[in-house]
């Protein structure tokens, strides 16, 4: 009887050690879905309307930002697309007048090193008070940057998101002054230090890490006392 009682109370101890363990993971993956109701993960980019400019030209339509390519649609292709699968002029057309032009619509698309800016007129509203996000090119970048904040300073991040991913700032930041990056502070590997230091320097502050929960308690800083807040 004495052996039974004893392995029934392992049996519980475990099981109680068990359930402790699964709360610590559920609480853990509650901490990287969520750090003070920010998302800490990403979120893959969608479709939205805008346009892009290409030296002097303008293309406008549903366009989404893809790293190193910027895929889009609109009437005019579709139109093209009907026009090649017309089965007399496809032959022609396709190869000589269309030949980027995919059957699929959303399939189409243009490198990042041959586009000068994206702007989307959707935006993420923890982030900026405009209704557009602009994705520029960083000196001589191949990829696009997403300008996540303009005045004093302007800051970017390597995130295709406008609304998606609400008050989600990727790791990946360039804080530029004036047009360059600002000098002597080194790009950390903790994002949020790299902001922090960067504001000591242009803004003569003498802030620790620790004095902000989030990158985006950073900028929420600027918000309230960068004077030179403009609507870029």
């Amino acid at each position: 009887m004495i052996k039974r009682i004893t392995i029934l109370l392992l049996l519980l101890t475990s099981l109680v050690k068990a359930q402790t363990v699964l709360e610590t993971l559920l609480l853990g993956l509650g901490n990287a879905i969520a750090q003070n109701g920010i998302p800490t993960s990403y979120v893959a980019p969608k479709f939205h309307k805008g346009f892009i400019v290409l030296n002097t030209d303008t293309l406008k339509g549903q366009i989404k930002v893809r790293g190193n390519k910027v895929c889009f649609f609109n009437d005019s292709i579709e139109r093209i697309i009907k026009m090649k699968n017309k089965p007399l002029i496809r032959k022609v057309a396709s190869i000589i007048f269309f030949p980027f032009i995919n059957n699929d619509p959303k399939r189409n698309f243009i490198k990042a090193n041959r586009i000068n800016s994206v702007r989307l007129f959707a935006s993420d509203t923890l982030l900026t008070r405009n209704n557009y996000m602009d994705f520029i090119h960083i000196a001589n970048s191949s990829v696009l940057y997403r300008r996540i904040y303009s005045g004093s300073i302007e800051i970017f991040d390597r995130n295709y998101n406008t609304d998606e991913n609400p008050g989600y700032v990727a790791d990946e930041l360039i804080v530029m002054d004036n047009g360059k990056r600002i000098s002597d502070v080194p790009n950390y590997s903790i994002p949020k230090k790299y902001l922090v230091e960067c504001i000591n320097k242009k803004f003569n502050k003498d802030f620790k890490t620790s004095d902000f929960r989030s990158k985006i308690d950073v900028i929420y800083w600027l918000y309230r006392n960068d004077t030179n807040l403009v609507d870029h």
